[in-house]
Formats: C-alpha cells, sequence, structure tokens
C-alpha cells in the first residue's frame, strides 16, 4: 500500500495535479485504491 501511494503522490506532483486536487487524490490513495482509478476520475472530469 505505502509504495502506492508514494507513486501516485509522486506521479501527480511531477503532473502539477497533486496541488490542484491534492485533497481528492490523497482520499483515494489512503482509501487503498489503485492508481488507474485516479486518472481515470482526472480524465473523466
Amino acid at each position: 500500500m505505502m509504495p502506492s501511494t508514494i507513486a501516485v503522490a509522486a506521479m501527480f506532483t511531477h503532473f502539477g495535479i497533486w496541488q490542484r486536487q491534492n485533497v481528492r487524490t490523497q482520499s483515494y490513495a489512503m482509501n487503498g485504491l489503485d492508481i488507474p482509478l485516479v486518472l481515470w476520475s482526472d480524465f473523466l472530469n
């Protein structure tokens, strides 16, 4: 879980999405959902 969370944080920081939607992204990561769901949510929005 932790490595995946770190990967999500690093990737979203790199793309500048973390600053824009950090609360939602962190919530997904803490709920144990993986990267694809977070990415799909961003693409759909």
